[in-house]
């Protein structure tokens, strides 16, 4: 990924200061790649035009979020130290339907209008088929999570593994 200004990963107008941090620990890393992929995510639904949509429990494709799990260890030093475990996407069962599309047959059946009169009319079974829209594929890659975890988990498990060789050497 090219950097524009040191410290600052530019993502369509938005400004991420995330990149050029100095991270710690790899419950860190965890944080900050969700966040980054909650913020890509929204703002990837909100540009398609169906932020506004809803399943029957009133969940709303735009309350999609990045969730990352990281556990605590202990290193052979003794001390205490967190891994991330795994970066996911949580967000309503229609957003999946509508990144991936979906073939089938729609049952026919009765319905009933109650606006601006009672009206009840048939619904032929047919089949259709929802066109699949790639949009978590380009937030994902908007984001730049991935090469943000990358650099920072392979650097931060690098300085563990030199740390205690380093050790090792000392200690013969």
């Amino acid at each position: 990924m090219k950097y524009k200004t040191p410290g600052v990963l530019s993502c369509e107008g938005h400004l991420f200061y995330f990149w050029g941090m100095n991270v710690k620990n790899e419950r860190e890393v965890a944080k900050i790649a969700a966040q980054l992929l909650t913020l890509s995510m929204r703002s990837k639904i909100s540009s398609l035009g169906f932020k506004e949509h809803y399943n029957n429990n009133n969940a709303s494709v735009s309350s999609a979020y990045g969730f990352s799990d990281y556990k605590p260890g202990k290193s052979k030093d003794g001390s205490m130290r967190w891994y991330m475990n795994k970066l996911s996407l949580k967000m309503p069962r229609h957003g999946f339907v509508q990144h991936y599309g979906d073939d089938g047959v729609r049952e026919g059946t009765k319905r009933t209008r109650h606006k601006p009169k009672t009206t009840t009319y048939n619904f032929a079974t047919h089949y259709w088929k929802l066109q699949e829209k790639d949009f978590i594929d380009d937030a994902i890659k908007r984001s730049g999570v991935i090469d943000f975890v990358l650099e920072n988990v392979s650097r931060l498990r690098g300085e563990e593994i030199l740390l205690s060789f380093q050790n090792f050497l000392q200690d013969r």
